[in-house]
């Protein structure tokens, strides 16, 4: 329904991100665990903090999180969108 909407408001599709999605909550985050199609698994940590929270420090404290979980892996800045695209462009 949001798609012919969108499609009637004359946007256009540019890229489809298909992802399946896991929520869970500690008492420090909200974890999202997310399998999109053509890229993988993804953890999405979340902490709600003040603005002027320590930002480096908090990082960290998610490095660690994952760490104690034996989650290894690297922080993955690009949105699914984009990575998509880069992908399929790579392919033609």
């Amino acid at each position: 329904m949001a798609r012919q909407m969108l499609t009637a408001l004359g946007w256009q599709e540019v890229v489809t991100v298909d992802k399946v999605r896991l929520e869970s909550k500690t008492e420090d985050y909200t974890i999202c665990i997310d399998e999109v199609a053509g890229l993988g698994l993804f953890i999405e940590l979340e902490v709600l903090t003040e603005d002027s929270a320590d930002v480096k420090n908090i990082q960290q404290q998610m490095c660690n999180f994952l760490k104690n979980l034996d989650i290894d892996g690297k922080l993955w800045k690009i949105p699914y969108d984009t990575s998509i695209r880069n992908l399929q462009n790579n392919v033609s």
